[in-house]
């Protein structure tokens, strides 16, 4: 039954994005126009039910009703589901005040939402919009439902003083039902589910007369976009993966059906290592046999949904996965170097060897001998132990921390630089915001940054919780980022059960409370970092010198500030900023919108940024970290640590090439030691020794 009432949860939220059922609508697309016309005709009468054979028009009081210090129009209103309200004004008593949200429940493109129904506002004419429907499920025989919906409201004073004070308003519907969506609604319609069996005929023969018995149910799929953002597919798309991949924000698929009813949903013909489980698809295959010459491989896919009455609905959709013979990130069909031995793919097959067999080399080019400070076992759960520093060459000292994974790395790297600490911060394993943004108030806590999964507490993270014996727990991400489940399991370890959690409705909204949360610890206000919400390349580096200096961070959209944003910087008074990032991904408009820039603080590459950064952040550092460009949560997660002890984050790359900006920094700067953090996947050995040699 729990696994039901998930799917139901997940359902159901296709309301607050307007997607409709539309081909039960056009079954009776006549009747539905033939309605629209009756219900233009109707008296305004917010609560009586119309007679049988007539459609009830959407209707208000249109009276205005006070509540505090605003006046609001059309506060009780009937109307069917699924249709738009009419708009609800709110006019503040006091012509020199203005009406914004305390807390919005969700930001969909672009559009403000107040609750999960569907309700929006608009701050610029503040006005309550949108097309009502309801989250919970209808009874059996269900037909009109009264409910209340409470908003609360921020009205502030535009004038000095420029005072604010909350209120809350109380918003009234009465819902019509409409199984079929055919704008009749069921006290009224004769054929509720649109099956073209009347409903007297139905109860008759025993059927439901609110299922449609012969539709079957349309599937379609919910996932991350390139700029981390939920998108909607119908149906569900062809993808392209890379084999062996580690799991990231965007190798989940979210399995939705138009029937909230359904019995079943599963998916088949998953490539080995995809797995499905509770309506999710996770997209990281790891093919073991592929052929000698074999670069990509298609699987059909076919995801299944089957409602109660036993019908089958299918959408089918092809993943080509792609091989990635050395495991760099780059598949084979772009990489020139498929088995990474230093030989190109072109010169291995002129002369004979097997461009997907590191141990098969060119006879004539002897192989390169391996780096004498490569680790036998390079993924260890342990930090390394350093390499002593070469006084003779002024090679610097080389250590490392990682782990199996990036959770036991965030761990190793909290053993290491925390013996014990009052605070700890659980962050999403795989979405870099929260872990961003956190990086400024884990430093100014002490604290280490942990890493977790977002429905289970790994017991790895709760062994460090109890070995650092942390009083305090603070969980930054909404419980789209880490449950209420994961919450409650941390309750174990915070000493009076009430573990904080710091999450806005989206990424912009946990900036906004979490940079607030920084300003009251610091009280510093005024300065700000900016980076991109959309992708954390340039952010990579940034929060080592957001985190020493204790400046909050605040994320943005290429070419726009989210609502949630613009409050922070009014009420943080933030009138200095820094911007981390070039113009792709934060624009000119967007740093026209900015107080006082003081500096854009970006490269021509990610790794250009990272060195820039330390050059004028950091000169007179003796230490520094190395991390992956490639993947952000090593990097993020030493942020605080790299802050505390003053040492900058340079970026590296598996591709040696790209790698001169940071390799001419180390050889001229006053580097003494270089600490890898991550595994050798991400930062190999053979880049280290590249950077010092």
């Amino acid at each position: 039954m729990k696994r039901f009432n998930v799917f139901r949860k997940r359902n159901e939220e296709k309301n607050k994005m307007n997607l409709s059922s539309g081909n039960r609508a056009i079954k009776k697309l006549s009747v539905g126009i033939l309605s629209c016309a009756l219900s233009c005709t109707m008296l305004l009468n917010p609560i009586a039910v119309g007679a049988e054979g007539t459609t009830p028009a959407p209707t208000s009081t249109g009276a205005s009703v006070s509540f505090g210090n605003v006046s609001i129009t059309n506060q009780k209103q009937r109307l069917i589901e699924k249709h738009r309200i009419e708009d609800i004004v709110i006019t503040p008593n006091n012509p020199n005040y203005r009406v914004s949200l305390k807390k919005a429940y969700d930001i969909y493109n672009g559009e403000t939402y107040i609750n999960r129904n569907g309700l929006r506002f608009n701050e610029d004419n503040q006005t309550i919009y949108g097309t009502y429907a309801l989250w919970s499920s209808w009874g059996d025989e269900e037909e009109v439902r009264t409910v209340e919906v409470k908003v609360e409201l921020s009205v502030r004073n535009t004038n000095p003083p420029y005072d604010s004070s909350d209120t809350t308003i109380v918003l009234e519907f009465t819902v019509l039902r409409d199984t079929d969506d055919d704008g009749n609604p069921d006290i009224t319609d004769l054929d509720d589910d649109g099956d073209g069996i009347p409903d007297e005929d139905e109860k008759r023969n025993g059927t439901d007369p609110k299922d449609d018995d012969v539709t079957a149910p349309k599937i379609y799929g919910r996932f991350f976009d390139e700029n981390g953002d939920y998108v909607a597919e119908v149906p569900l798309k062809n993808m392209t993966v890379i084999d062996g991949t580690e799991e990231n924000e965007r190798s989940y698929i979210d399995l939705l059906t138009d029937d909230i009813s359904i019995r079943e949903i599963g998916a088949t013909g998953l490539p080995p290592g995809a797995t499905y489980t509770e309506f999710l698809i996770t997209t990281t295959p790891k093919i073991n046999d592929w052929s000698k010459t074999e670069e990509k491989r298609d699987y059909e896919i076919t995801v299944y949904a089957i409602d109660p009455a036993g019908n089958r609905g299918e959408s089918k959709f092809i993943m080509t996965v792609l091989r990635d013979t050395d495991r760099d990130g780059i598949p084979d069909t772009t990489d020139t170097d498929d088995d990474g031995d230093g030989f190109t793919d072109a010169e291995e097959l002129a002369k004979g060897s097997d461009p997907k067999d590191p141990k098969s080399t060119p006879a004539t080019v002897p192989a390169p001998s391996p780096s004498p400070s490569r680790p036998s076992n390079p993924s260890t759960s342990r930090p390394t132990s350093p390499v002593a520093n070469d006084t003779a060459t002024n090679r610097p000292e080389i250590g490392r921390i990682d782990g199996r994974d990036r959770i036991e790395t965030a761990i190793n790297i909290s053993k290491q630089a925390y013996n014990k600490s009052k605070t700890a911060i659980v962050v999403r394993h795989d979405l870099f915001p929260d872990s961003m943004t956190a990086s400024v108030l884990a430093k100014l806590k002490d604290a280490p940054i942990l890493l977790n999964p977002t429905d289970k507490l790994d017991s790895r993270v709760g062994d460090e919780i109890k070995r650092l014996g942390a009083e305090e727990i603070i969980i930054v991400g909404g419980q789209n980022s880490v449950s209420e489940k994961v919450r409650e399991d941390l309750k174990a370890f915070d000493s009076d059960k009430n573990v904080e959690r710091i999450g806005g409705a989206d990424r912009y909204g946990t900036s906004e409370m979490v940079a607030k949360r920084v300003v009251g610890i610091t009280g510093k206000k005024n300065t700000a970092v900016v980076a991109s919400g959309q992708v954390f390349p340039d952010a990579l580096s940034v929060g080592t010198f957001a985190s020493r200096d204790g400046y909050p961070i605040l994320l943005v959209k290429k070419d726009s500030v989210p609502s949630q944003i613009q409050n922070a910087i009014k009420d943080l008074e933030i009138n200095k900023t820094y911007i981390a990032g070039g113009l792709n991904t934060i624009s000119k408009s967007t740093e026209a919108m900015l107080p006082n820039v003081l500096e854009r603080m970006a490269g021509n590459t990610r790794y250009e940024t990272s060195v820039a950064i330390a050059k004028s952040k950091f000169g007179a550092s003796k230490e520094a970290y190395i991390a992956s460009g490639e993947e952000f949560a090593d990097a993020l997660v030493i942020s605080p640590v790299s802050g505390k002890y003053n040492r900058p984050t340079l970026l590296v790359t598996t591709k040696v090439a790209n790698n001169g900006p940071v390799r001419s920094y180390v050889k001229n700067s006053k580097i003494s030691k270089l600490t890898a953090i991550g595994g050798q996947r991400y930062v190999p050995s053979s880049v280290i020794d590249n950077l010092v040699k």
